[in-house]
């Protein structure tokens, strides 16, 4: 059985990690609000052009981790949905247990919503993520029945759609589905046909890209300051390029398989879950206990990811189990008629 390169299990957890320094900066020091005159220039980061650099760095991490579904295969099973569901409401309802312990606010119809967390678009992107493994059985057969030219048509169709998308420069743009359904098929084509870059042209080509997208972050806030955090887009063209050489600058790295690396990171999803499911409080209360502490919000952090990872595997090992349970309750039932 062939173990997984660990070089793209560790970016998953880098990219699951910037994922979570996005939010602390978005919500926890409020860079949500970058686009009002006061933000990055009165305090709401103690630097405002470091504010600009981390968030455009930190940024693609969420197409590069659709881009890695898609070039390595999704594919269908009722079991493997079943198990991801079952996670998803069980995680769910942590996150209820936690808001409570910590003292956040928690609503009453909180607890039912814990129970159908795709619907509730608990969070955005594993509600889009579960409704592109429903149907990749029809995209995994529609692709092998199409030529080279059609797919790449496709492609491009759906990169022009969130390229314009782009250039409309609404709020929140390209965290949608067909945003991370385009990134989930480029990565698919880029691994049918074999499309590669070099490890240096890939991280050349992300450090240029870094370094347009963050003049362009500075320009803005000196003359286009309404329009600033809308740069930070996921479907900004410079960001999608980024999130793709990433992906090839690691992937093209000396591969390294480590059994016991690829099973600590199995659950790296969840510090994504966990965090982002508690919401605003909770990166809140990690800056507010960091208190301009840089070692001591940085010792938080790992705490944080660590303790999200153990979590993981204990809600991974009880949803598996919760699955087999109820297959083996209903196989028996099947068999018998």
């Amino acid at each position: 059985m062939k173990v997984r390169n660990s070089n793209i299990e560790i970016l998953r957890l880098v990219l699951m990690v910037a994922i979570l320094g996005w939010h602390i900066l978005i919500y926890g020091f409020g860079l949500k609000d970058m686009e009002s005159t006061t933000c990055i220039s009165e305090g709401c980061f103690p630097n405002g052009n470091m504010a600009l650099a981390l968030t455009s760095l930190f940024a693609p991490a969420t197409y590069c981790f659709m881009f890695i579904t898609g070039y390595f295969g999704m594919n269908f099973s009722l079991k493997k949905f079943m198990t991801l569901e079952t996670c998803l409401i069980l995680t769910a309802l942590l996150i209820t247990v936690l808001k409570y312990l910590f003292g956040f606010p928690v609503k009453p119809t909180q607890i039912i919503y814990s129970f159908i967390p795709v619907s509730k678009f608990t969070w955005w992107f594993m509600t889009y993520y579960m409704l592109i493994l429903v149907i990749s059985p029809i995209i995994n057969n529609g692709i092998r029945e199409i030529s080279k030219p059609q797919f790449q048509l496709i492609i491009l169709l759906l990169l022009a759609y969130n390229i314009l998308s782009f250039i409309r420069l609404q709020p929140n743009g390209g965290s949608n589905f067909i945003g991370l359904f385009t990134v989930f098929l480029v990565g698919k084509y880029c691994s049918m046909y074999n499309f590669d870059i070099s490890r240096r042209w890939a991280f050349t080509l992300f450090v240029a890209c870094f370094a347009l997208q963050l003049t362009a972050m500075l320009f803005c806030n000196r003359y286009f300051h309404s329009y600033l955090f809308r740069f930070l887009n996921y479907n900004t063209p410079l960001l999608m390029i980024m999130s793709i050489s990433l992906f090839y600058g690691v992937k093209n790295m000396k591969a390294r398989s480590n059994k016991r690396i690829n099973f600590i990171l199995r659950p790296t999803l969840f510090i994504y879950l966990i965090t982002d499911g508690i919401q605003e409080p909770f990166y809140q209360w990690l800056v507010s206990i960091a208190n301009g502490q840089l070692l001591t919000g940085c010792i938080y952090i790992v705490f944080t990811i660590t303790i999200c990872l153990i979590l993981g595997h204990l809600i991974m090992i009880l949803a598996e189990k919760i699955v087999t349970t109820i297959s083996q309750i209903i196989q028996p039932k099947h068999s018998s008629t």
